[in-house]
């Protein structure tokens, strides 16, 4: 197997870095939008039960509960994408 070297040129460098800043950046925006929404959450949950889960079931209700928690499952999964570690060896 023959390796081969490859030099970064400052070009790329600064590419490479404002990508991983990018990302950095994303990542920290992700847990401030999470952190917001749970606080939403704790704050309107007794009036979610006195309202929401004391009557019978129809779509607005199924549309209110996806509303309301699918995008905190989104930022879940977000946020745990943007944990991994890169397992690239090229990188």
């Amino acid at each position: 197997m023959v390796k081969t070297s490859t030099t970064l040129s400052p070009a790329d460098l600064r590419r490479w870095v404002s990508s991983l800043e990018g990302a950095e950046a994303a990542k920290i925006m992700s847990i401030a939008c999470f952190s917001l929404a749970v606080y939403e959450y704790m704050i309107t949950l007794d009036e979610e039960i006195r309202h929401f889960w004391t009557g019978k079931w129809n779509a607005s209700r199924v549309l209110f509960l996806l509303n309301r928690y699918l995008p905190l499952s989104i930022m879940i999964f977000a946020i745990t994408c943007y944990s991994i570690p890169n397992p690239s060896a090229q990188l």
